[in-house]
């Protein structure tokens, strides 16, 4: 078992109170929700669900609460890549998650898809993430003025 394990599942099971606490529920109707969604008689508490069953109901609780994850979309050689970075700091500092440049929009194509040419911010050349870059910077400017 990883170190990284516990901290997931506290990190896990402190998101789900925060979205149950967002989303006005009392004790007995978030008892009835775990029980609900994860499928599991008798449950009472989250930290008796399994990784699987913490999944489906933070994905149950992001859904009612309309929460989005600010890293969905996130790369996973974002260390490794400078540009990355940068446009995760463009992003931080608009507020805006990452899946703004990953997730297709009203065109139907994510901006990654339009201006890198890649379904993927992984996948993408330092061209095609300059590019990403510069639009992030043309949107700062314009929310600035």
């Amino acid at each position: 078992m990883s170190t990284r394990t516990p901290d997931l599942r506290q990190r896990e099971l402190g998101k789900i109170h925060l979205l149950a606490k967002r989303a006005g529920m009392d004790r007995d109707a978030y008892e009835h929700m775990l029980r609900e969604v994860s499928g599991i008689p008798g449950l009472t508490s989250s930290k008796q669900l399994t990784p699987l069953g913490r999944g489906k109901v933070l994905d149950h609780l992001a859904r009612i609460t309309g929460a989005v994850d600010p890293n969905a979309g996130r790369p996973n050689n974002l260390a490794e890549r400078p540009l990355l970075r940068k446009i995760g700091a463009l992003l931080a500092d608009s507020g805006r998650p990452w899946a703004y440049v990953t997730k297709a929009g009203k065109s139907g194509t994510s901006m990654v898809q339009r201006l890198a040419g890649v379904d993927a911010l992984e996948f993408a050349t330092d061209e095609g993430l300059l590019r990403i870059v510069a639009a992030l910077e043309i949107d700062k400017k314009r929310r600035a003025r």
